[in-house]
């Protein structure tokens, strides 16, 4: 009798057990399943949101922080074939004119960003003919970083007939010319060919209106 009893409790306990692990695996499947479904929806949801935005991120501080990169873009003149080696004879007109075209490139990249910099390192000598940095279509506040040395030619061929000024920055908005490099405009040469002219009645630099031009006549210009 005893021996009956227990097996019907045994039993008992196993069909208590085989019910207690088919509801458990029944909770876990349904909580599962809620869990995607909840997931699901949230994503939907965030999709929906960027699609409504057009794709654009939606946190401010992101927006600002790319943009505030793109503004403090710096535009080396050695990245745009500039040589920079000091060593060139001023009679050979041609190196003159990889610089000008290096200068030039950097700037017209320079003038597509707000506030980027157009960077003349240091440690480099340039040899440059005359040049206009000019707009309109520039954007504003373009910093033109002097940290290296820029040189003029020597030589006469350099200079177009009438043309009178070397460097020029024109119809710019908020040009800042700044650094601790060095404008050579080598005017003694040209004052030893003409022992008439007066180096102390030169001109360094005129300003009207929007525009700064360095004039070749001046002998150095230290920044």
């Amino acid at each position: 009798m005893c021996k009956i009893k227990l097996t019907n409790l045994t039993f008992h306990l196993f069909i208590a057990v085989l019910f207690w692990f088919s509801c458990f695996g029944t909770c876990s499947t349904r909580d599962g399943k809620h869990w995607r479904q909840n997931k699901a929806a949230s994503l939907s949801v965030f999709e929906q949101r960027e699609k409504g935005q057009g794709g654009r991120s939606s946190h401010p501080r992101r927006q600002m922080a790319a943009k505030q990169v793109m503004n403090s873009a710096t535009f080396n003149v050695l990245d745009y074939g500039a040589k920079g080696d000091g060593h060139t004879d001023d009679t050979k007109t041609e190196v003159s004119s990889i610089a000008n075209q290096a200068f030039q490139a950097a700037w017209a990249a320079a003038c597509k960003v707000e506030a980027s910099t157009l960077m003349v390192p240091s440690g480099s000598v340039f040899l440059v003919g005359p040049i206009s940095f000019s707009g309109p279509t520039c954007q504003a506040n373009i910093i033109f970083q002097i940290d290296g040395k820029i040189i003029a030619p020597t030589s006469s061929g350099a200079w177009k007939l009438g043309l009178m000024q070397w460097i020029e920055f024109t119809k710019l908005k908020g040009i800042t010319i700044r650094g601790k490099g060095i404008i050579d405009g080598q005017g003694s040469v040209w004052w030893n060919e003409s022992p008439t002219n007066d180096p102390t009645a030169e001109e360094s630099t005129s300003s009207y209106n929007d525009s700064v031009t360095a004039k070749a006549s001046f002998s150095k210009f230290q920044i």
